[in-house]
């Protein structure tokens, strides 16, 4: 089932519309071949710079002063269904790239414009524009998180992988910038990409800085582009609305932030350079192993706890005057339990059409005792199959009574058991 879960979660995420949340999960658009186009909306790209709406393609450049971006032709969005929109990282997702990129410790995005959201998602890159105010936001983290990393000799160590002798030491520069840019842009520098940025620092040695400090004003700019903050698929013919496959490292990166929300790790880049990801076979076994992998938990509480209203149920209302058993560890076991049973199909091995029947709950002391379910006394949750009850599937949960429900009074029209099993404790 894990194919199908993030099949689905990749139309929600790139830009496919669907009306709620609670439909039964689709199969409609496979991973890796769909063609794509790259757009931003009329907010405007980094530094301001406007581009189309839903009718045209961007293609960009960098440079020592900025962005570049101009406009062609492209049917109209609704025509092409393959369309893709330029997708800027969202705050999760610039969070952990800079984490995996450079070790940053510091959660940068808390201070970040909020990520725009429709129907409840914050990965949907048509809603997603780009302020002067947000691209000041973006230019300052750079800013103080490479100086942060300069500072730090075992960090600076990690991205400086020769030293430059001297400011015209063109080749050990070349060579730095064309193995962080392979991570930082998520595909392999061009010559022109690296000659433009070399020329930043040369350009920031011949105003004072020495070897090491012009390649770090290179670095900035480089997390301050449009190709590091956006996740581009370029489209070879923007006329056409003939689908076309993703590149390998598209592919890589598309996989990466779905699955983990970040970055493609060395060994999806390393695919991606022999073009052995688009195989069948390749593509079937990396799912798997990003799917086993810990970072999985980024898909959970990113695509699961918005399209089943973990984070809402994070934010509910109760009236405490109605409901007196009601409290925060309560309130935060029903979420864990609400993303455990998602992560229970996606890589738990049981059947989607199990969704609304599955008669499984994941319960700590709190929250078992909610449900009436006794010998349970840990502050962790555990897997328990419950056959005395009533309730079943994901609509029996707490979580989704409780956050479909009133803060003063529970909603009995949902069902006269499940309405009930939180009379004592939740709205």
């Amino acid at each position: 089932m894990k194919a199908s879960l993030l099949r689905s979660a990749e139309d929600r995420i790139s830009g496919t519309r669907f009306s709620w949340r609670l439909a039964p999960i689709a199969c409609a658009l496979a991973i890796g071949s769909v063609g794509c186009t790259g757009s931003i909306d009329s907010k405007g790209g980094p530094g301001g710079n406007g581009a189309t709406g839903s009718g045209g393609t961007t293609s960009t450049s960098s440079t020592s002063t900025g962005t570049t971006t101009t406009t062609t032709g492209m049917p109209p969005m609704g025509t092409d269904v393959n369309r893709v929109a330029m997708h800027r990282l969202n705050n999760r997702e610039y969070d952990n790239t800079l984490r995996d990129l450079m070790g940053a410790t510091a959660n940068a995005a808390k201070t970040f414009i909020d990520d725009e959201k429709v129907l409840g998602f914050d990965t949907i890159a048509d809603a997603f524009g780009m302020t002067p105010a947000q691209y000041e936001q973006y230019f300052e983290a750079a800013d103080a998180l490479v100086e942060q990393l300069f500072a730090d000799p075992m960090r600076r160590a990690k991205v400086m992988t020769c030293v430059p002798t001297s400011g015209t030491d063109i080749a050990c520069m070349s060579n730095v910038l064309s193995a962080f840019g392979l991570h930082a842009w998520r595909r392999p520098l061009t010559d022109a990409d690296v000659t433009r940025l070399v020329k930043v620092s040369t350009d920031a040695i011949a105003l004072g800085e020495d070897a090491t400090g012009g390649v770090k004003q290179a670095v900035k700019s480089m997390l301050s582009s449009l190709p590091f903050l956006y996740r581009v698929e370029m489209d070879p013919n923007p006329s056409s609305v003939t689908p076309h496959p993703l590149s390998p490292y598209e592919l890589a990166s598309r996989l990466s932030y779905l699955v983990w929300s970040t970055m493609p790790d060395d060994t999806l880049l390393g695919l991606a350079k022999t073009g052995d990801l688009v195989t069948e076979a390749s593509l079937s076994s990396q799912i798997d192993r990003l799917v086993a992998d810990a970072q999985v938990s980024n898909f959970v509480t990113s695509f699961a706890g918005q399209w089943l209203g973990m984070r809402d149920l994070q934010g509910h209302q109760v009236e405490p005057t109605a409901f007196p058993d009601w409290n925060e560890p309560l309130r935060q076991a029903m979420i864990q339990e609400g993303l455990l049973y998602f992560q229970e199909f996606l890589s738990g091995g049981r059947n989607m059409k199990e969704f609304f029947t599955a008669d499984v709950n994941f319960v700590n002391a709190p929250l078992a005792k909610l449900y009436g379910i006794p010998g349970v006394t840990a502050d962790q949750p555990m897997k328990v199959t419950n056959t005395s009850d009533t309730r079943l599937g994901f609509m029996g949960l707490a979580s989704f009574l409780s956050f479909s429900s009133f803060s003063y009074r529970t909603a009995p029209k949902r069902g006269s058991q499940t309405g009930r099993a939180l009379t004592s404790a939740s709205g």
